[in-house]
């Protein structure tokens, strides 16, 4: 992907981001589904699935996804013998999360009523912390790491067990009733943007992780 593709991408995701904020305003476009979406999980919960959800959405918690984050700069600091690695996972975690609770706070959106949901979150809704983060964290180590790994199934798997992860951390937060429908995708694309910006400038120096 070319600077100008990545940069285009990264322009389109935020784009995207702020029509979805739009219309959870107006209620509009994806928002409609927000309800129904809700709705949907609260009546197939089910004991064994409940307590499944909430050990995945806790792999999105900042008490997990730091040590991730920390555990891999370390390694991957190791392996450039430079510190630019531990810049660039903490461009892409920092800045998400720094964006997402700014958003969090000017939009102050409430969380799904407390009878539909499994859990309590925290703060308020938009967009979905966990889904964000995960995305982030997830998404930073894979960019870094999939050059050390050997070319086919190694590295499939890689991309599979990280589009894997968070696409549960995100599907768990919907499961639990945590958040609206659009507050998981408009985290899925703030993430998807802060992340094709740090690669673009970070790919550079990528290339030395080999």
């Amino acid at each position: 992907m070319t600077w100008n593709r990545r940069v285009v991408a990264a322009a389109v995701l935020g784009a995207a981001f702020v029509a979805v904020l739009v219309c959870t305003r107006a209620r509009v476009g994806p928002a409609v589904l927000d309800l129904p979406v809700l709705l949907f999980f609260a009546g197939h919960r089910t004991g064994p699935l409940t307590a499944l959800m909430t050990v995945v959405t806790t792999l999105g918690s900042v008490y997990c996804l730091t040590p991730l984050a920390v555990a891999g700069a370390v390694v991957l600091c190791r392996r450039a013998r430079s510190w630019w690695p531990a810049v660039v996972i903490l461009a892409a975690v920092g800045g998400t999360a720094l964006l997402t609770y700014a958003v969090k706070v000017a939009d102050s959106r409430i969380r799904p009523a407390a009878g539909l949901v499994a859990v309590t979150g925290e703060d308020f809704s938009f967009p979905s912390g966990h889904t964000s983060n995960t995305t982030a964290t997830i998404g930073v180590l894979t960019f870094l790491g999939y050059g050390l790994l050997r070319p086919g199934r190694p590295r499939l798997l890689l991309v599979a067990g990280a589009v894997g992860l968070a696409g549960a951390v995100g599907l768990s937060r919907l499961y639990l009733g945590v958040h609206w429908f659009t507050d998981v995708l408009g985290g899925y694309l703030l993430a998807g943007a802060c992340l094709l910006l740090v690669i673009e400038a970070a790919a550079p120096r990528a290339r030395t992780l080999r």
